[in-house]
């Protein structure tokens, strides 16, 4: 079956790369990129699709800001004017959980199919990740207030602007679970040997 070239490795001498290895014509080449190795191609053009997911999953924090802004609830996901719990994509919803406005925000993404479902992904995981628990009970906890469900959507936001900080504030919750369980006898670091009579 006849291939195209696909580079492997990087002549350090010239700074191009070679031609061992073989794709089948079955597999396309990914829409959008080209790469100087390859004959007809004009250089190299990276696909923007990564960048696409956390632009939307950041704007998905701040439109979720704005809604909860405009009404926040407990207790589910959305509410109509009566209070009364709806489904958060509704037109009636009036009131939103942080997660119900990320799950509005998701749904109603034009187009957006499995690219919108990653972005609400990374959104709700940037959400956990500053409020250290399930985006969802940590809403619907009795004395959390709106201005700490506003703040931690803004701050959820940054978190997905700076990776070296959400890598450092997760290496940071990693150490602090830790040194719980090392306070907790016999727990992590237990020995699987059975304990001697």
């Amino acid at each position: 079956m006849e291939g195209r070239s696909m580079s492997l490795q990087r002549d350090r001498a010239t700074g191009s790369y070679g031609s061992s290895a073989r794709i089948p014509r079955s597999i396309p080449e990914r829409l959008g990129t080209t790469s100087s190795s390859l004959p007809g191609d004009k250089g190299v053009r990276v696909v923007p699709e990564e960048r696409q997911v956390e632009a939307l999953a950041e704007q998905m924090l701040r439109e979720a800001y704005e809604l909860v802004q405009s009404g926040w609830c407990q207790g589910t996901d959305a509410q109509d004017e009566l209070g009364r719990a709806i489904e958060p994509s509704s037109a009636f919803a009036r009131r939103w959980s942080a997660v119900g406005a990320l799950e509005r925000l998701w749904r109603r993404t034009p187009g957006g199919g499995d690219f919108a479902i990653e972005a609400f992904e990374r959104a709700n995981l940037a959400l956990a990740g500053v409020v250290h628990d399930v985006p969802r009970r940590w809403n619907d906890l009795g004395e959390r207030t709106r201005d700490e469900v506003l703040g931690a959507l803004d701050n959820a936001r940054l978190l997905l602007r700076s990776p070296d900080l959400a890598e450092a504030s997760l290496i940071e919750d990693l150490l602090d679970d830790l040194k719980r369980y090392e306070a907790i006898p016999g727990h992590l670091f237990e020995s699987s040997a059975s304990p001697e009579v």
